[in-house]
C-alpha cells in the first residue's frame, strides 16, 4: 500500500526529468490518474491508520482489563495480609495474655504453698511444745505416783504371792475395775500391774489363771502413751510392747488405750479395751528390785 501511494510521485519525477517543460502543462488526462493516485494513497494511508487506531484502542482497553485484574489481585493479597498481621497480633496478644495469667496463677499459688508452709511449721512448733509440756507433766505425774506408791518390798513380800517356774512371783486378785483402780490396788500391795515380755511368761501365767480364777478379762500394765493417734504401748517400766508381738491377738484391736488379756480362743492373748472398762480383773508381780 505504501508503494502504490509514492507511484504519482515517481511518475512526475520521471516526467521532470525528461522534458522538464511539460510540468507547467500537463495533459488534463495526467492530472486526472495523478489526482486519482494521490486519492487512492491517501485513502489507504488512512484506511492503515484506522485499523492501526482499532487495533491500539483494542491493545489498551485489553491492558487497562489486565491492570484492573493485577490491581484487583493485588488489593485482595494487601487485605488477606492485613488480615492475616491482625490474626497474628490478636494471636500475640491473647498469649501474651494467656501467659501473664497463668504466671500471676503460679505465683498466687506458690505465694498460698508458702503460707501454708509456714503455717505448718508453726503448727509443728506449737504439737511440739504441747508434746514437751505434755513429756514434763507426765513425768511430774510419774514421779508423784512413785512417791505415793513407792515400791515397798516388805510389804509386797507379805503378799500371798504364787511363783511360778520363770523364778518371778505373781498375786492373782480377785476383784476388778477399771485400769487405773487395778494399777493402784497392786501398788498399795507394793506390787506392780503384771508385765509381759515374752510367751513363756504369757503361758505360765495364763495356765495359773485357770487353774486358780478362771478364764476372763485379766488387764496388764502396758497402755498406750502416743499422742494425736499414734500407737506407742509402753509397760509399766517403760519398755515397748511391739505391735507385731506374738502377744497380741490375731485382728487385735490397738486403738483403745490399754490392754487386757482376753479368754476363750484367744488362749489369754492381749487385746485392746478402753481403760475406764471396769469389767476386768488383773494379776500383780512382785517388782525386779525386791527379789
Amino acid at each position: 500500500m505504501l508503494r502504490l501511494g509514492l507511484l504519482p510521485f515517481l511518475v512526475v519525477a520521471a516526467v521532470l526529468a525528461n522534458d522538464p517543460k511539460q510540468i507547467d502543462q500537463p495533459s488534463k488526462n495526467e492530472e486526472t490518474e495523478f489526482q486519482k493516485g494521490l486519492m487512492t494513497s491517501v485513502e489507504a494511508t488512512n484506511e492503515n491508520l484506522k485499523r492501526l487506531a482499532k487495533l491500539f484502542y483494542e491493545q489498551m482497553g485489553e491492558m487497562k482489563k489486565l491492570a484492573e485484574e493485577q490491581e484487583k489481585n493485588f488489593n485482595a493479597t494487601n487485605q488477606r495480609l492485613d488480615e492475616m498481621a491482625q490474626l497474628s497480633d490478636d494471636r500475640h496478644r491473647q498469649g501474651t495474655e494467656e501467659l501473664k495469667n497463668h504466671a500471676n496463677e503460679t505465683d498466687r499459688k506458690l505465694n498460698d504453698l508458702d503460707r501454708l508452709v509456714k503455717q505448718s511449721l508453726e503448727n509443728v512448733k506449737h504439737v511440739d511444745q504441747k508434746l514437751d509440756e505434755s513429756a514434763a507433766l507426765a513425768k511430774r505425774q510419774n514421779q508423784h505416783f512413785d512417791r505415793r506408791f513407792s515400791s515397798n518390798c516388805n510389804l509386797a513380800r507379805s503378799a500371798s504371792l504364787t511363783q511360778l517356774s520363770n523364778g518371778k512371783q505373781y498375786l492373782f486378785l480377785t476383784t476388778g475395775g477399771n485400769w487405773t483402780q487395778v494399777r493402784d490396788r497392786c501398788a498399795e500391795k507394793g506390787l506392780q500391774m503384771i508385765t509381759l515380755k515374752n510367751m513363756n511368761d504369757h503361758n505360765l501365767v495364763w495356765q495359773k489363771i485357770k487353774e486358780l480364777l478362771g478364764e476372763s478379762y485379766y488387764w496388764v500394765s502396758a497402755r498406750n502413751t502416743g499422742n494425736s493417734g499414734q500407737m506407742d504401748y509402753r509397760w509399766h517400766d517403760g519398755s515397748k510392747l511391739e505391735l507385731n508381738s506374738d502377744l497380741w491377738k490375731d485382728n487385735a484391736n490397738k486403738t483403745l488405750g490399754c490392754v487386757e488379756m482376753k479368754y476363750g480362743s484367744n488362749n489369754g492373748k492381749l487385746s485392746g479395751e478402753t481403760c475406764n472398762y471396769s469389767g476386768s480383773k488383773s494379776v500383780c508381780e512382785l517388782p525386779s528390785e525386791c527379789y
